[in-house]
């Protein structure tokens, strides 16, 4: 078998889906279908219980896939992943994307609220709340294996993350990728990670993929992500209903418009982050907190 020597580690709504369905289009990558399989976030959410479960997810990795990789993007805001990581395989190249954290917040939101995990689909009062509701009342139950995924304001924070990250792997095994360059030049962010994992370069079809899903029901939502969580718990067969009825619950939307109360609260809470960000990638962010928080309707 195949270890995977490198590893897509975050962060959630930076383009990380993009890159994974790019990635695949290589015939020297290998990935698993399942992406987000978080098997070295131990100290959160895990969705693979044993090494050996771990491995078997490689299993078709052949000879002419000379890069094998997966992409978990908790690992970047776990305390523990990646020295998990490093310590299974010593060489392993490292992919973090990062974005404005004005954006990522929302975008994290409304992701949440269409997995089921986040029952709040009012993003202001969950930005206000965001320290406190790991213990509230608000917390959809299918997020009480990994409560911090409800504080927006500590997962958008890839400042402190990326200076962790770097405390323990080597800045040479790690490849850099900001969001807004690979949606304005998406062939040269690709052909500058092939070339960060020895690839030759190719051309693939480039499209916009996880866009923003708006939710019809929420309490159907939450009921459906607690019904996935205790059949996952008790390892029972799959028989597509959930899948389903989670397809037919959800539309591609646009998000509602941040309050400028919030916006201005953002900007002034990422301010030293994005410092910090700006620091370690050797590149000026601080735009960023001039931007607007409202998206396009799709990206990648």
């Amino acid at each position: 078998m195949k270890k995977p020597n490198f590893f897509i580690v975050g962060a959630p709504k930076c383009g990380t889906t993009s890159l994974f369905f790019w990635l695949n289009q290589h015939p020297q990558v290998f990935m698993p279908d399942r992406k987000e399989v978080h098997f070295f976030n131990v100290d959160g959410m895990t969705r693979i219980d044993t090494l050996a479960d771990y491995e078997a997810l490689f299993a078709d990795a052949s000879e002419q896939h000379s890069a094998v990789g997966e992409g978990s993007t908790h690992y970047l805001y776990s305390r523990r992943a990646i020295a998990g990581v490093l310590e299974y395989n010593p060489a392993a190249k490292l992919v973090v994307c990062v974005r404005n954290p004005v954006q990522m917040a929302p975008s994290l939101h409304s992701e949440r609220v269409a997995q089921g995990m986040d029952a709040l689909t009012d993003f202001d009062q969950a930005w206000r709340d965001s320290e406190s509701r790991p213990h509230s009342l608000y917390k959809a139950a299918a997020s009480k294996d990994d409560p911090d995924r409800l504080n927006y304001k500590a997962y958008c924070r890839l400042g402190e993350q990326v200076e962790r990250l770097l405390s323990v792997a080597p800045r040479e095994r790690v490849h850099f990728i900001v969001f807004d360059d690979l949606v304005n030049d998406p062939q040269g962010v690709f052909f500058a990670l092939l070339d960060f994992l020895d690839l030759p370069r190719i051309d693939i079809t480039y499209e916009a993929v996880n866009q923003n899903k708006r939710i019809k029901s929420v309490p159907l939502q939450v009921l459906l992500a607690r019904l996935v969580s205790i059949k996952r718990r008790l390892k029972l067969p799959s028989f597509g209903v959930a899948k389903a009825l989670t397809a037919a619950n959800k539309t591609v939307a646009s998000r509602d418009p941040v309050s400028e109360a919030t916006l201005a609260d953002m900007r002034h809470y990422f301010q030293d982050d994005v410092a910090l960000l700006s620091r370690l990638l050797g590149r000026d962010l601080n735009h960023w907190l001039d931007a607007p928080a409202a998206q396009p309707r799709t990206t990648p």
